[in-house]
């Protein structure tokens, strides 16, 4: 399961004030490496993807 971390605040758009939230997820150091593996693996497709079609 991940944890978040929530930070909130409000900004004023027009006459209505709106509460905005951002959630960061927190990750271990080895579920940082996992995901970055994963990320770079699907770059990697998709350039390749592209790359490959050029004359």
């Amino acid at each position: 399961m991940v944890n978040y971390v929530s930070q909130t605040w409000e900004q004023k758009i027009g006459n209505k004030i709106v509460s905005i939230t951002n959630l960061t997820p927190q990750f271990s150091a080895d579920e940082k490496r996992k995901l970055k593996l994963q990320i770079e693996e699907k770059l990697y497709d998709v350039f390749y993807k592209y790359m490959s079609c050029k004359p």
